[in-house]
């Protein structure tokens, strides 16, 4: 759900383990091609370190998903992501991207396809899946 003040939320409690993160997209068409824009701080902080950048790129991995939904072309800039180290990982920052995009750009994701995305990411609790980069495509961890 996108709070104007919050941007994007997205939280679920599974199996006992809270799944969040929020982020606040900035969505415009583009008649040329794609293009995402990282223009943001991560939890209030301009952070690089290792483990920042799998949140980063999970981030990514969670837009491309979405933008391949989409017929038209897109601007995306993220503005910011707040994702507590308990309650998040790669694959829930990922999948909020790609439901805050989804909502904003109004594009419609397969419904039994989004009930597959969602019970991976509840699978990115599980071993070192944390640590791993999602693939929303196949619905795999690497």
């Amino acid at each position: 759900m996108i709070d104007g003040n919050l941007g994007f939320r997205w939280m679920k409690v599974k199996n006992s383990r809270l799944h969040f993160a929020a982020i606040e997209l900035d969505v415009q068409k583009n008649n040329l091609k794609n293009e995402i824009v990282e223009n943001y701080l991560i939890n209030g902080y301009d952070n690089n370190s290792e483990g920042i950048k799998i949140w980063k790129l999970g981030l990514l991995k969670g837009l491309e998903f979405a933008l391949s939904k989409s017929s038209d072309f897109w601007t995306i800039t993220i503005k910011s992501l707040e994702a507590p180290v308990l309650d998040s990982n790669p694959t829930i920052i990922g999948y909020t991207a790609l439901l805050a995009f989804s909502e904003k750009a109004k594009i419609t994701v397969d419904s039994n396809d989004l009930d597959k995305v969602e019970n991976f990411v509840y699978d990115s609790w599980k071993g070192n899946n944390a640590e791993k980069i999602p693939n929303f495509f196949k619905l795999i961890f690497e």
